[in-house]
């Protein structure tokens, strides 16, 4: 407890310690020789690829960190006195000129660089702090150390002031670390910067290697596996065999790793160990990896009964080579983690118990020192979420053996009464959507049920291959094309359905179009004879017979198939996805999608629409002479069944709402503008929001004048009472994420519809009247009267609604007057600063109670529209009948239908599938 303590103390005490030892000039080596001695066991384990202390690297480069932070904020918050710099130039000014031994003596008496009575520091003090940070960053030895424990925001920031320091940087030279760094922040987009910088200049010959190393590491940084392994072949083709290119190996089987080519990398890395028995601990990690995610136990074992021996490298070969030798290794290649993992199963296998927990032990251990050191300093959480996640994982794989291998359910710390799925479930529910972190997750889990599978084999055939099946999502997104391929073959024996809509995407995004389309058609078949044979028999035929999963095939074709194929059959393919999942979000507003992209067509269709001076969407086609009387009443049909479905989709979830409600109102809204001519055939007033273009032809010279008149209304009055229905039907919060819209159309030229539009402004309001205020004062300020008048009416009705909103709204319009008169004061000319004592002597009066107000002054975070989270997260266990089953228990039965609905539309693994992001 003392030594505790004592620690404590010298830990708070040695900032101080050293910024005295460097202000006072008492001895800066003593930092220096901390930060040399620190690059030189970096830099051994640069050479020999063996991992350093993590208790003792991370936490002495951390203590360093901490001292160059105490630094500077010291330099940051002291700045130097002009008054006190002025004064010695001007005594420096007034000495004579001395003598040799008379100058001495001024610097014995120099004054002491802080002031011991109030503990302030002078500018002797101050600049010797921030000479001392400037020669610390005259290279970036700081930046790649932080780089190489982990701190990549650290490195970045010690970048930028090595940057500031030398004021011009050479983008080319520092390329490698650069994109090294982008690609650890997830930073794509500067990765992609540098290298388009680096692209731009010319290559030279004399570096052909570098330059090769650099092609490589741009491919990896960019997602282009494929490339980059053709890219190492190359390489590996042009230099033998030797100890040179151990890390060109190392990089060209991590590549083959995540392309999920397990039985091929484990027979390069054994043929490469043939010839180079040396390299066996580099190179075993990677077999053990594959081994056990090909749940090959006898490789396991046999990988893992390898004795490490000594490697003894020539340090001057690897000296000689030029930093980008560690390029690969910089990539996250080294698999200490994995190999430990292997180590961990293969004991579990053998059920040795005491191995096993040795093992763990070791494995826990090698995560903690990272931790550690990251636990140093504040929001340090994203520094080390990687070896969080880690421990997790080994946190899952305790779980599972020791209550499926050893069966010791007294040793497991966990919640009563959740199974292996539901932990699994909560933990993918919680991982970030990014494969570095779910697919090790993914890995585990289908070694972890291949772990006991002799009695279990049929149960687990589906959860592995949701698995496969969520990797496949995964490398489909990520353009891995090699990993895609296999993790769909692997699946399909299980969900044949599921792989044929994702094999179909992934054609899609190949550009194969047809071989795609011929793909569903045909799965479509076999779903519709499907449902003729052994209806009784749910459990063998349960994928085939799922109404979501036919909803899937049937809404992913039809989209796929806009374009090709007749109308009507996209429409009885809609109609078919709608009847087998109601409930779904999608097939509506895809629908929708459809009926609004034909309205489209029959505008482009119109000779005299490129001549048109309209400025609604719809392009003003009632009163357009090159569109016949059919053609208009079709498009009249499309734009109310096109509003009734975005308002349907609306209903069921609010995935899609910044594209379908903004367009249900545009596409009402105009069509109620273009049609207000016909049944109001008198100029448009001056005070519409919209100004109405005057029409080539008057609408009354129209020979169909009368019958657009008559269908056109009657079309009207049915879209509006459907939005007046709907909005019923749907939550007010909604209409907030096109709140400014609807309150800028509020002066609607035709009546009926303006009277539906401020009816939904006032319910809104009513509902949330502090967010719609602020978005409501310029109408109330306006200086169009009808403007204003709307605006006193709809609160006035909205203070019906709700009695207490009388008080909200006379102190809103206060409020607004004070504001008013705040703003427009005039100031004159070099008046600096204005006094509300002074000048809105009211203003502070009426505010000075903190009480008075009930108004909310927003900031710009309360003015952003943020619809709530889906109610529930869970994951998708084998078969949706489980998950319906606690949802019958659980809740009503509306909300039941919304859960199911929900099941089938999430992935593999609780994260719901982002299918239109996949650009069905």
């Amino acid at each position: 407890m003392l030594g505790s303590t004592q620690g404590s103390i010298g830990s708070f005490l040695l900032p101080y310690v050293i910024l005295h030892l460097i202000g006072e000039n008492l001895g800066q080596d003593v930092l220096d020789r901390e930060i040399k001695a620190l690059i030189f066991y970096s830099n051994q384990y640069d050479t020999n690829e063996i991992n350093p202390s993590s208790d003792v690297l991370h936490q002495i480069g951390q203590s360093i960190f901490t001292l160059i932070d105490f630094l500077l904020l010291f330099s940051s918050l002291n700045n130097i006195d002009p008054n006190e710099q002025a004064k010695q130039i001007n005594q420096r000014k007034r000495q004579p000129a001395q003598t040799a031994q008379q100058q001495q003596l001024p610097q014995q008496l120099n004054p002491d660089p802080l002031n011991i009575h109030d503990g302030t520091w002078n500018n002797l003090g101050i600049t010797r702090i921030r000479d001392y940070i400037r020669l610390l960053h005259t290279d970036l030895s700081l930046a790649r150390i932080a780089f190489k424990y982990d701190h990549y925001t650290r490195a970045y920031r010690h970048f930028e002031m090595y940057s500031s320091i030398e004021q011009q940087i050479n983008i080319t030279h520092n390329s490698e670390f650069l994109l090294k760094l982008f690609h650890r922040l997830n930073d794509q987009d500067s990765a992609y910067g540098i290298i388009a910088v680096r692209d731009m200049k010319p290559k030279q010959s004399d570096h052909t290697r570098t330059d090769m190393y650099e092609e490589i590491l741009s491919y990896e940084l960019t997602g282009q596996i494929d490339e980059a392994i053709v890219a190492y072949e190359n390489v590996l083709e042009m230099n033998e065999l030797n100890q040179a290119n151990l890390h060109l190996y190392l990089g060209y089987l991590n590549n083959l790793l995540t392309q999920q080519q397990f039985q091929h990398t484990i027979d390069q890395a054994t043929g490469i160990i043939v010839q180079y028995p040396t390299w066996t601990n580099m190179l075993n990690p990677l077999r053990i990896e594959a081994a056990w995610k090909l749940s090959k136990w006898n490789l396991l074992e046999k990988f893992c009964s390898h004795q490490k021996e000594n490697i003894d490298l020539s340090h001057n070969e690897q000296r000689n080579e030029s930093s980008k030798m560690n390029i690969l290794h910089d990539l996250n290649v080294s698999k200490q983690f994995e190999e430990y993992v292997g180590k961990i199963l293969c004991q579990a296998k053998k059920q040795n118990r005491e191995e096993f927990y040795a093992e763990f032990r070791l494995a826990l251990n090698s995560l903690m020192g990272p931790i550690s050191a990251a636990s140093m300093e504040v929001g340090s959480y994203q520094r080390a979420y990687d070896y969080l996640a880690k421990l997790h994982l080994l946190k899952d794989l305790e779980y599972y053996i020791l209550k499926n291998i050893f069966h010791d359910d007294h040793s497991i710390m966990i919640i009563d009464n959740d199974s292996v799925d539901d932990v699994w479930s909560q933990r993918h529910a919680l991982l970030p959507p990014n494969s570095k972190f779910i697919e090790p997750s993914l890995a585990l889990r289908r070694t972890l049920l291949l772990l006991d599978d002799i009695d279990h084999s049929k149960q687990h055939a589906l959860e592995i291959g949701e698995c496969w099946l969520h990797s496949a999502r995964i490398a489909r997104a990520q353009n891995n094309s090699l990993a895609a391929i296999g993790s769909l073959m692997k699946a399909n024996q299980s969900h044949p359905i599921e792989v044929a809509i994702e094999r179909a995407q992934w054609m899609w995004d190949k550009g194969e179009k047809d071989r795609a389309i011929m793909s569903l058609k045909q799965k479509k078949i076999e779903l519709l004879e499907s449902k003729t044979i052994n209806e009784g028999n749910h459990n063998e035929n349960r994928l085939q017979v799922s109404a979501d999963l036919k909803a899937q095939v049937w809404l992913l074709l039809a989209r796929y198939s806009e374009q090709n194929s007749p109308h009507e059959a996209v429409f009885e393919m809609y109609k078919q996805s709608q009847e087998a999942a109601p409930h779904w979000e999608e097939t509506h507003f895809y629908l929708a999608q459809f009926y609004d992209t034909l309205l489209s067509s029959c505008i482009e269709s119109d000779p005299t629409s490129s001549n048109s001076n309209s400025t609604t969407t719809t392009n003003n086609f009632l009163s357009s002479t090159g569109l016949s009387l059919e053609n208009k009443l079709r498009m009249m049909e499309y734009i109310r069944l096109a509003v009734n479905t975005y308002c349907r989709s609306l209903k069921y979830g609010c995935d899609f709402i910044y594209q379908s409600l903004t367009r249900l109102l545009t596409m009402w809204l105009d069509f109620a503008s273009d049609l207000a001519p016909f049944i109001k055939p008198v100029p448009a007033p001056t005070t519409t929001t919209r100004k109405q273009q005057p029409s080539t032809t008057p609408t009354t010279n129209l020979p169909d004048a009368a019958q657009i008149k008559q269908h056109g209304h009657a079309k009207l009055s049915e879209i509006t009472r459907e939005v007046s229905s709907w909005t019923t039907r749907i939550p007010p919060y909604l209409f907030l994420a096109a709140f400014p819209y609807m309150v800028s159309r509020i002066c609607h030229s035709e009546d009926m519809t303006s009277k539906a539009l401020n009816a939904i402004i006032t319910q809104v309001f009513a509902a949330f009247p502090q967010q719609t205020l602020w978005m409501m004062i310029n109408l109330y300020g306006s200086s169009n009267s009808m403007r204003r008048d709307r605006c006193i009416a709809i609160w006035n009705e909205a203070s019906n609604i709700e009695p207490g909103l009388h008080d909200f709204v006379v102190e809103a319009t206060i409020l607004i007057k004070q504001l008013d008169t705040l703003c427009m004061h005039a100031v004159a000319y070099g008046q600096n600063k204005i006094s509300l004592s002074a000048h809105f002597k009211s203003f502070k009066r009426s505010y000075a109670n903190q009480s008075a107000c009930p108004i909310l002054i927003p900031i710009q975070s309360q003015m952003q529209v943020c619809l709530p989270p889906p109610p529930v997260r869970f994951s998708l266990s084998t078969t949706s009948a489980h998950l319906q089953q606690q949802a019958n228990n659980d809740l009503p039965t509306e909300s039941t239908v919304k859960l199911s609905a929900m099941v089938n539309k999430q992935g593999a693994l609780g994260r719901t599938t982002n299918r239109k992001a996949a650009q069905l």
